[in-house]
């Protein structure tokens, strides 16, 4: 009888083995479809929502300085074409302006400490 049924090595086979392998098999298909696949999707997504911020940023913030740099440089060169004649005698008048400038800016200071001075040493006096 035993023989007849093989040493029941089939049922064996069929209910322990086959089944404990269906049952790893559905764990590591689990695995799979939630890790494995989880991770080229989860990188997919994240990518996707750096990519809009990344284009946000460049298209509201970079694009926009970078714009504003080239508004402000056409605005001035508006102004400074009057200033562009050609003429020496006007390139020299505004350099010796500027020199002033330089002058009174940085010695402002000293000229007003002067006066100050004088001003004590006249009401010490009186």
């Amino acid at each position: 009888r035993l023989s007849s049924n093989g040493w029941y090595w089939n049922r064996i086979v069929y209910e322990k083995l086959t089944e404990y392998t269906k049952r790893v098999n559905a764990i590591l298909w689990n695995v799979d479809s939630r890790v494995v696949d989880g991770m080229p999707n989860g990188s997919a997504f994240v990518t996707r929502i750096l990519s809009l911020v990344s284009s946000f940023f460049d298209k509201n913030v970079i694009d926009l300085f970078f714009n504003m740099v080239g508004w402000l440089t056409r605005a001035v060169s508006v102004f400074v074409r009057y200033f562009q004649t050609g003429l020496l005698n006007n390139y020299l008048l505004v350099m010796v302006l500027g020199l002033f400038l330089i002058i009174v800016g940085l010695e402002g200071k000293a000229i007003t400490d002067l006066f100050q001075k004088v001003s004590n040493l006249v009401q010490f006096r009186k």
